[in-house]
């Protein structure tokens, strides 16, 4: 498992008991898994922002580019369909320009 707190990230981290890990607010960050059985991968990553209302500002709009853009590859990459990846290289690009985060 990998964790990624604000600039910080470690291959492997483990907090256990006796253990303190302090995060501080409005700080972004993410959690890896992954594994690799008889020649399958499976990963799944989250992000987590830490704050007590609603996400605003360069956070906001950073997690709905990506959200967007995840978006545009699920719609691009389909069963029986030949991907072409300049296409989603595009569609990425084109995303984060209307989020401003190039």
């Amino acid at each position: 498992m990998e964790y990624g707190i604000g600039n910080e990230v470690a291959a492997y981290m483990v907090v256990g008991l006796g253990n303190e890990l302090i995060i501080k607010m409005e700080l972004v960050g993410g959690r890896d898994l992954g594994c690799h059985i008889d020649g399958f991968v499976a990963v799944v990553a989250h992000t987590h922002v830490l704050c007590d209302g609603p996400i605003t500002g360069r956070a906001a709009d950073a997690l709905m580019a990506c959200h967007t853009a995840a978006e545009v590859a699920l719609r691009l990459v389909r069963p029986g369909r030949k991907v072409v990846y300049s296409y989603l290289q595009l569609g990425f690009f084109i995303t984060s320009d209307k989020f401003q985060c190039c």
